[in-house]
């Protein structure tokens, strides 16, 4: 691929997901949660960062998360932040990810803004130390299983769901059930609009429950969900590091598409 045919690619990829990505700022996410909250959801601000493997990228993440909770804070917003360990350093080892968590978790704390870590891909032990440090945990149903593995239950949970977590016919599975009763606060993720909205029609009238949806949800029936009385939050990505994100969270197939391409060139040197 020639460098004019690479940014015109680029600029396809860039439109299709500007719905469901905040900017490129940490002032553009803020903008946006403050939009989300005069609706009455509330929001998960999540900075774009990958492959952090070196400790000053991970130590440089972690800063933008302290700053990031320090205005949310001052600018009175109601949202929370995620934080996916990986960014933190995981990769490197769990106690450089824990370090680092903690001095979010503790700021958070002090600051009145719920800190969620993004644990898949973590070790068994690492859900108790977060619970411990006052962190709500996202990870998959699978996950969640382990973590929970001997405790009778859990504070702050999140589970992150796919179309896996239905059965042949369609339903839930009823280990999600069982799952979330032993959950103080649990929220049901997902970046699949069609299985949200299932969710959402089944379980709206749970009070503890909150359904989290991507930036990017169908606005009418999003509102719809909050005048029916549905527990609802945002999930509201930043940041320039956007592409590996959006293969992973934004519904439309032919997103995935593109940018499968655009990687598949650039790796041949086009």
């Amino acid at each position: 691929m020639d460098k004019s045919n690479e940014t015109i690619m680029e600029k396809v990829l860039h439109r299709l997901v500007s719905k469901h990505i905040a900017g490129t700022t940490m002032s553009s996410a803020l903008d946006k949660a403050k939009e989300i909250g005069s609706s009455g959801a509330g929001c998960s601000i999540m900075f774009l960062s990958s492959g952090v493997m070196e400790k000053p990228k991970a130590a440089y993440v972690t800063t933008t998360y302290l700053e990031l909770i320090r205005r949310i804070s001052r600018l009175g917003i109601n949202a929370g932040v995620q934080v996916p360990l990986e960014q933190l350093g995981l990769g490197i080892g769990e106690d450089v990810a824990l370090s680092n968590i903690k001095k979010i978790g503790d700021l958070g704390t002090r600051s009145g803004v719920f800190v969620w870590a993004d644990a898949r891909g973590a070790g068994k032990a690492i859900a108790a130390e977060l619970q411990n440090m006052g962190v709500g945990v996202a990870c998959s149903v699978e996950e969640a299983k382990g973590y929970m593995n001997g405790k009778k239950n859990a504070k702050s949970m999140k589970l992150l769901l796919g179309d896996e977590s239905r059965g042949k016919k369609g339903e839930f599975r009823g280990e999600i059930d069982g799952i979330i009763k032993r959950i103080e606060s649990p929220v049901l993720s997902s970046a699949s609009d069609d299985v949200l909205a299932k969710l959402m029609s089944a379980r709206r009238n749970e009070r503890n429950l909150t359904f989290e949806c991507r930036l990017g949800y169908n606005k009418k029936k999003l509102n719809k969900a909050l005048r029916k009385g549905a527990k609802l939050s945002v999930l509201v990505p930043f940041g320039k590091d956007w592409v590996n994100y959006a293969m992973g969270n934004v519904p439309e197939g032919y997103m995935k598409f593109f940018a499968k391409r655009l990687f598949n060139d650039k790796d041949k040197g086009a």
